[in-house]
């Protein structure tokens, strides 16, 4: 017996309940409520200001090591 069936529309159902899903545009993930959509945004934004801050350091550290 199925009880879970999820559409490419980001739309579940789960036994009689229908849940509506924001899918994310960045990496796909859906995201549930709807609702949460800006803070799974916002950990997306993180990511990418950690990222750039942590590239000159490990540039430095490349250099050092030529």
């Amino acid at each position: 017996m199925k009880i879970l069936v999820t559409s490419a529309s980001g739309r579940t159902r789960l036994k009689n309940i229908v849940l509506e899903a924001a899918i994310c545009k960045e990496c796909g993930a859906r995201i549930y409520p709807t609702g949460s959509l800006r803070a799974h945004l916002d950990y997306h934004e993180r990511r990418r200001q950690e990222f750039l801050k942590m590239l000159p350091r490990r540039e430095e550290s490349t250099d050092k090591a030529s």
